[in-house]
């Protein structure tokens, strides 16, 4: 499957699954709580108050919206496949009062095309979706859009050194699932489905590798062994 019609089912899923995903998302199976923490510790050391912020697979943009809060930008740019997720973010950027652009695209067709650049690209649980020559060149495209001074930051699945995809792929669902406590069995069902579809993670390490080939002049990488998450600062 082309990468363009894969990104366009995984977007329809997103559009038909989301409240699945929104239960992953309000009970924090997927650590956001803890790894938008390390973000906005990271923006209060490394950026300045009037950032540009470019949000990549931002879905209805609640995490992002929690992280303005704390750490206002100068504008955000949000960028989904999921048009219809994509319409409930509104509620969460009310409070935001920069400048704020919501575009209905594939987030790689949006890094290949000229334009602005950006303080912070944000690129959350969804490199992992492609194949390695195009996470390769997502990261390659977000470096050329980022301003001197600014970081990629990557939330995602990413594998332990030596981890096959399928012991991954069983340690980070039995994780989500023992943190679950049997409140969400239909949407646990849903998301594992679909991760043994279209989830294809690679070793934390190999981010670094393709970061550094990109151009990025110093990274920082922190995994989580035990739920197979896992966040890259690369800077440019």
């Amino acid at each position: 499957m082309a990468s363009g019609q894969k990104s366009q089912v995984i977007g329809n899923f997103f559009d038909s699954r989301w409240n699945a995903y929104r239960d992953f998302l309000n009970l924090d199976l997927l650590n956001h709580k803890k790894l938008f923490q390390q973000l906005a510790t990271h923006i209060q050391n490394n950026l300045p108050k009037d950032y540009a912020f470019l949000d990549l697979a931002c879905g209805d943009c609640e995490p992002a919206g929690n992280l303005l809060k704390i750490h206002p930008a100068k504008s955000y740019v949000g960028v989904d496949i999921a048009g219809e997720v994509l319409k409930l973010s509104f509620p969460n950027l009310k409070h935001f009062h920069g400048q704020k652009t919501l575009i209905p695209l594939d987030f790689t067709f949006f890094l290949e095309q000229p334009g602005e650049s950006f303080d912070l690209i944000l690129l959350s649980y969804s490199l992992h979706h492609l194949k390695t020559e195009d996470k390769k060149r997502c990261i390659e495209n977000a470096r050329k859009k980022l301003n001197p001074g600014g970081f990629l930051a990557i939330i995602d699945g990413m594998r332990l050194n030596d981890q096959s995809r399928e012991d991954w792929l069983n340690l980070c669902y039995n994780y989500m699932e023992n943190k679950s406590a049997g409140q969400c069995p239909e949407s646990c069902k849903i998301v594992r489905a679909h991760m043994i579809e279209a989830d294809i993670p690679e070793e934390g390490r190999e981010y670094v590798r393709m970061a550094t080939e990109a151009g990025f002049s110093r990274t920082e990488l922190s995994l989580e062994e035990a739920s197979g998450l896992g966040i890259l600062f690369a800077h440019a």
